[in-house]
C-alpha cells in the first residue's frame, strides 16, 4: 500500500458478505477456485484503496454511495476522509435496492 492509498474499512454485513461469498464458491467449486476468487476481490478493493473514485456513485443507494464491480460481485461503498468505506458486497444480478435499509 501507498502512503497515497486510502484505508479500507468493511462494515460488519461487507465482512458477512464476503464470508457468505467465499464459503458458497468453496462449497461449489472447490478450494482451489475459493483462493483465486478470493485473490481477485482482494485485489478489486486494493483498487479501491489505490483510487476511491473507480466506482460509479449511486446516491439513489444511500448518500455518498459509489459502486464498484469486483468480478462477479458489486462492492458498494462511500469515501469519508482518506476512508473507503465499504458497507455491502452483492451478486452482480441481485436487485440492490431490495436489499438495502
Amino acid at each position: 500500500m501507498s502512503r497515497a492509498d486510502f484505508t479500507v474499512v468493511l462494515s460488519e454485513l461487507a465482512a458477512l458478505d464476503l464470508a457468505d461469498i467465499l464459503q458458497y464458491t468453496l462449497e461449489q467449486w472447490g478450494e482451489r477456485q475459493m483462493n483465486l476468487y478470493a485473490a481477485k476481490l482482494n485485489r478489486g478493493v486494493r483498487q479501491l484503496a489505490a483510487n476511491p473514485q473507480l466506482g460509479k456513485p449511486r446516491e439513489d443507494w444511500f448518500p455518498g454511495c459509489r459502486c464498484f464491480p469486483v468480478e462477479h460481485h458489486l462492492a458498494l461503498y462511500a469515501v469519508v476522509e482518506h476512508e473507503v468505506r465499504i458497507a455491502r458486497f452483492f451478486h452482480e444480478r441481485v436487485d440492490v435496492p431490495r436489499h438495502l435499509p
